[in-house]
């Protein structure tokens, strides 16, 4: 019974596997190839990377963070001991 469940497990794998490779070719034509809007600048940087849209941090927000991050760091140091 086993080698019936086993065999019939590897011909549905094989069966699934065989599918991406003979079936699917559909080619598509693409409606926006070459849009600057929708691709960016071929070969360039990408949109988003060109985009700053965080503010500059503030240096009381600088430093509250770094105390935290030495709190934070000392507990786990702490913790480890």
């Amino acid at each position: 019974m086993r080698k019936i469940y086993s065999i019939l497990v590897v011909l549905v794998c094989a069966s699934l596997f065989s599918c991406g490779s003979k079936y699917n070719k559909l080619k598509i034509n693409d409606q926006n190839s070459g849009s600057e809007y929708v691709y960016g600048e071929i070969g360039g940087p990408s949109r988003h990377s060109k985009n700053q849209s965080y503010p500059a941090a503030r240096p009381e927000t600088v430093e509250k963070a770094n105390k935290f991050r030495k709190q934070v760091e000392s507990n786990l140091v702490s913790a480890k001991k």
